[in-house]
This record gives structure tokens, sequence and C-alpha cells, in this order.
């Protein structure tokens, strides 16, 4: 479940980079 908040995290982060 870790491993799933990470990528969460990370999506997250690219998508506050796309804007």
């Amino acid at each position: 479940i870790k491993e799933l908040q990470r990528a969460t995290r990370t999506i997250q982060t690219l998508c506050s980079e796309a804007k």
C-alpha cells in the first residue's frame, strides 16, 4: 500500500508541473 501512496504523490507532482 505504501507504493500506491508514493505513486499517487508522484502523479500529483506531475499534474502540478503540467499545470
